[in-house]
């Protein structure tokens, strides 16, 4: 049996009722006295503060300036003066050509690096750094290149932001209708494992038959579901019996996108709207762990600021660099 750790903070909201939600969201738009709006702008000039010692070492969207970049390319897209600051964030003249994917290579950076470019009227720059961003494509396609097909470092990563998809995943018997192995070990997770792959599938369903997604899609979220431990949280891995990770990586907070995206329903903005108000609370209380890069998107303060600008628009919020 798993061995069962509490790994959560105590939820203080009532979950979803339609009485409960009426002072929270309506005609799925958040009520204008709701926290998350009244404390948007005193959170946001506070993370402006914060932000003014960034390690320029790392230009990665998950933990480097390129994630500030897209937290501020969200924030105004169109203002000139924004748009140049955040090309300066991309350090694109700093690429080291090691990795290709969105997150944690140089397909981010060079990605929203095209899309400012592109705002700035300045089409040659954006056309050479498509350019670039296309020139990967011959290692992504070589099935011996030993590039997995996970999210954050592998196939799926790259997918994302230039519209196409390779499947190469290695073979086994499973219940599953679809599974992908990364490191000898098959991943569930949103990061590196089925979850997350089945979730930018989701976003490309036009491209998908009725018997892929009948087939495929769906009968592999069931086998999902199934694994489920009885405390609400996954295992990272098939096989694995330790419940030890509650993250975007790992474990049920990634599960939510492919979960929301499969079956769509008013309670999950409900429970979002009541996340990012414990979010605007966010003290050391609310950390498990000091995170490793404390100014980052996926890792610090950036991150919980990224959530209270994009769900003022709840319709349109779209989680940074997972959701087109």
């Amino acid at each position: 049996m798993p061995k069962f750790i509490k790994k959560h903070f105590d939820n203080p909201f009532p979950d979803y009722s339609i009485d409960s939600a009426k002072n929270v969201v309506f005609n799925n738009e958040i009520n204008e006295k709701s926290k998350v709006i009244a404390c948007f702008g005193e959170r946001w000039d506070n993370t402006l503060k914060r932000l003014n010692n960034l390690d320029f070492n790392d230009y990665s969207v998950y933990t480097g300036t390129s994630g500030i970049a897209l937290l501020k390319l969200l924030r105004n897209s169109d203002d000139k003066a924004n748009l140049l600051e955040v090309k300066k964030l991309l350090r694109l003249n700093h690429l080291k050509h090691h990795r290709h994917t969105f997150l944690c290579g140089d397909a981010g950076p060079l990605a929203i690096g095209a899309v400012v470019s592109h705002k700035l009227a300045d089409d040659s720059d954006s056309q050479k750094l498509i350019h670039e961003l296309l020139s990967f494509q011959e290692q992504i396609l070589d099935s011996e290149s030993g590039i997995a097909n996970e999210y954050l470092y592998g196939r799926a990563g790259y997918w994302m932001f230039i519209e196409m998809w390779q499947k190469e995943a290695k073979e086994g018997k499973f219940k599953f209708p679809l599974m992908y192995q990364w490191h000898d070990s098959y991943y569930l997770g949103a990061a590196h494992g089925l979850s997350g792959i089945i979730y930018l599938l989701l976003q490309a369903h036009e491209y998908l038959t009725d018997s892929d997604l009948n087939t495929l899609i769906k009968p592999t979220i069931d086998c999902l579901s199934s694994v489920q431990y009885s405390g609400g949280n996954f295992p990272s891995s098939l096989g694995s019996e330790t419940d030890r990770y509650v993250q975007w990586c790992h474990g049920a907070p990634g599960f939510l996108y492919m979960y929301s995206t499969a079956y769509k329903d008013v309670k999950h903005l409900y429970r979002a709207i009541r996340f990012a108000e414990w979010c605007v609370d966010y003290t050391k209380n609310h950390e498990e762990y000091p995170p490793d890069r404390p100014l980052s998107l996926f890792e610090g303060i950036s991150g919980p600021m990224y959530l209270l600008l994009d769900i003022q628009k709840p319709l349109e919020a779209k989680f940074p660099g997972y959701t087109l």
